[in-house]
């Protein structure tokens, strides 16, 4: 339970700072938008969201989600920022790198036929890598996210960036 209510504090002094540093340096959001995958470890369908914060140093850059994961009966949301030094490359688009920084809910009910329900919070550290490939303003994103510590075992979502330039 400490280590849950220290998580919290941390994520949300994060994601405090993060849209202030960016709005600073990057005039704020630069884009947002849906995204649908799949994760593994738990096996689960995902939906759900993100915003782009923009830069708050050359290259690093901030990028907020949100998910909902449904599977294996379990209910999980996630949501937090990743820091990501992003690296453009001519014609492809923008391939980025970094460090996922989430807090975790988890609601499970009926595991292997028992009749167990429950829920846990916990904090959570991922790898995460990705490209955005530019279409005109908008975007599609692709992003894979690698368990370090709490979250799924890998993460892999699609997304559609509504660009704000």
């Amino acid at each position: 339970m400490r280590r849950s209510c220290i998580a919290l504090i941390v994520l949300g002094c994060l994601m405090a700072i993060g849209p202030t540093l960016s709005h600073a340096r990057d005039n704020g959001i630069k884009g947002y938008g849906a995204l649908a995958g799949l994760s593994l470890g738990p096996d689960q369908l995902l939906i759900g969201g993100f915003v782009d914060f923009g830069a708050i140093a050359t290259p690093i850059r901030v990028l907020g989600f949100a998910d909902v994961g449904f599977g294996e009966d379990l209910t999980t949301v996630g949501a937090g920022p990743s820091f990501v030094a992003v690296i453009p490359v001519e014609g492809v688009g923008q391939f980025y790198g970094g460090i996922f920084v989430g807090l975790n809910y988890i609601r499970w009910s009926d595991i292997a036929g028992v009749n167990i329900s429950g829920s846990d919070t916990d904090f959570g550290i991922a790898a995460d890598f990705g490209l955005i490939y530019p279409m005109e303003n908008n975007g599609l994103l692709f992003d894979l996210k690698i368990n370090l510590d709490s979250h799924a075992d890998l993460k892999l979502v699609v997304g559609y960036e509504i660009g704000l330039d």
